[in-house]
């Protein structure tokens, strides 16, 4: 986890600190206080998920300042210590950093469908959100998309698959601050569901009319959608190739691959 760091905030803000692990208890604590714990409060709320813990500091206050220590016991019973400094700032004027009106919450969907992780954020000024998964930034691609609708926030996930699982954050930032919050998302997979597996070979033959049949049997549940490739290039429909030889290998005209994908995994099968 680390051995410390430190954390610089203005007065009034809310200050988050996460700790990630797999244990059965965790405590925070502030030196400042004689080492004694921290409990909910007003001001002070803990989180706590399977794998992640979150003390929020709400409207930090100049007494809040100093050193604190998550204290967790892991499973195996060994004792993990992260030492956090919180430094406060005055701020005599100024916006504050964004709010979340709706945190996120807990998730639990099936592999294969989607789903989004939704919050309302607060703020008077421009708001910039960075998604982690299990502490990865995430960037939008063909399956994640961020989407805006007035102050409403929503990372849409489609289709859901194994590697999804597990812990999420947003982090939102603005020219005065920024606020985290977390959740988790559990993937439920259906027993009659089965990673691609090719029972057969991918076999590209040269037909006495010139032109090259590529042959394999692939199994898995949903239906695999499948995906083509020459030389590495994908091959579309209307794609026309001329069939020449390798110079280091006059028998080959090329090598053909077959790539499986359905929501519970991927793999090839190539053949020259």
């Amino acid at each position: 986890m680390g051995n410390g760091c430190s954390k610089c905030c203005n007065c009034n803000d809310r200050k988050y600190y996460h700790g990630t692990l797999s244990s059965t208890s965790s405590v925070y604590r502030k030196r400042s206080r004689g080492e004694l714990p921290i409990y909910n409060s007003d001001r002070f709320r803990i989180t706590q998920t399977s794998n992640a813990v979150q003390l929020a500091v709400e409207h930090v206050q100049r007494e809040d300042a100093g050193h604190y220590t998550l204290i967790a016991r892991t499973k195996a019973n060994d004792v993990i210590r992260k030492n956090i400094e919180l430094i406060v700032e005055d701020r005599s004027a100024g916006e504050d950093p964004p709010v979340f009106a709706r945190r996120l919450m807990d998730l639990s969907v099936k592999v294969g469908t989607r789903t989004r992780f939704l919050l309302e954020i607060r703020s008077s000024t421009e708001v910039k959100l960075t998604w982690y998964r299990n502490d990865r930034r995430i960037c939008e691609n063909d399956r994640i998309k961020q989407v805006q609708e007035g102050t409403y926030y929503w990372l849409e996930v489609s289709p859901v698959i194994l590697e999804d699982g597990g812990q999420w954050m947003v982090m939102a930032e603005n020219l005065s601050g920024r606020n985290s919050c977390i959740c988790h998302l559990n993937v439920m997979v259906p027993k009659a569901y089965k990673a691609p597996e090719f029972v057969e070979e991918l076999k590209a033959v040269l037909t006495e009319q010139g032109t090259v049949s590529l042959e394999c049997k692939v199994v898995g549940v949903p239906t695999p959608q499948l995906r083509w490739f020459k030389d590495s290039k994908e091959i579309k429909a209307g794609d026309i190739f001329a069939l020449t030889a390798n110079a280091n290998d006059p028998t080959s005209l090329g090598t053909y691959t077959c790539e499986a994908v359905n929501c519970m995994g991927k793999t090839y099968s190539s053949s020259k």
